[in-house]
């Protein structure tokens, strides 16, 4: 697991958002991610800079980024920044089983499932927000 850093003093607070390898396989690199407004973007990729290493050919060298924005949605908790992923690779990014577009921001959700497929591959990355 990558640990979240402390927030530095005077940071804003709100929630932390948990990205977590539901399948574990020779290509994982780090299990687990968690973003938070002090740590609101990572990288999703084969190479080493990435906060997500996965090793895997069909996977770009930066496949995908997560943005935490400060755009508010409207919970059961009222107000908070909201989750995004975005495609930049060649092969790919599924969300609960739908590709999305490429370089589109997309809203994620709680228990919403990424997942980097391609022709071929039986051991898809698939992480669980």
């Amino acid at each position: 697991e990558l640990p979240l850093p402390p927030a530095p003093a005077g940071a804003a607070t709100g929630p932390v958002y948990r990205l977590q390898r539901q399948n574990k396989g020779p290509t994982v690199q780090t299990p687990c991610l968690k973003l938070a407004p002090w740590r609101d973007t990572a990288i999703i990729g084969r190479e080493e800079t990435c906060e997500i290493i996965v090793r895997s050919h069909h996977m770009s060298r930066q496949h995908a980024v997560l943005h935490l924005k400060d755009a508010v949605s409207k919970g059961a908790l009222g107000a908070h920044p909201v989750l995004y992923i975005q495609d930049k690779s060649t092969n790919g990014v599924w969300l609960n089983g739908r590709r999305i577009d490429k370089e589109i921001l997309v809203p994620l959700r709680d228990h919403d499932r990424i997942s980097f497929e391609a022709e071929g591959i039986t051991d898809v990355p698939t992480y669980l927000i």
